[in-house]
């Protein structure tokens, strides 16, 4: 879920995000939080700086990876929107055989006491 403005100002640019998670068969869907004549204040300088939403490129990026666009101009339709895909967003769980990660530490243990024995008790050549 990437949730933005839709301008990217420092990173890998839209595009080639959207084609490395399309390669990676990765759905991106998109909420554009915002409205067109958006602002915020510069914690530097105290003015106010233009961040209009682009609804347009959060499509295109859902687009291109199989993804969902959503747009939401306020914190209520935002807590809508997170209530309808809150079902959609989940995990799986799979088993994994780990045997052979505990046999490898414990053959690993047994060939470091063995080395550890043979140098304390001045066994080796």
């Amino acid at each position: 879920m990437l949730l933005s403005d839709g301008k990217t100002t420092v990173g890998t640019p839209d595009s080639e995000a959207a084609r490395i998670a399309a390669e990676a068969h990765v759905p991106v869907s998109t909420i554009a939080f915002g409205t067109e004549d958006g602002r915020i204040r510069s914690p530097d300088t105290g003015t106010y700086i233009s961040v209009p939403v682009d609804e347009e490129a959060l499509a295109k990026i859902a687009d291109t990876t199989g993804g969902s666009s959503f747009g939401a101009q306020s914190t209520a339709e935002l807590k809508s929107i997170y209530s309808d895909i809150g079902s959609a967003v989940g995990y799986e769980k799979a088993p994994r055989e780990i045997t052979r990660l505990f046999v490898g530490l414990a053959m690993l243990a047994a060939l470091m006491t063995a080395a550890l024995s043979l140098t304390w008790f001045q066994r080796l050549p």
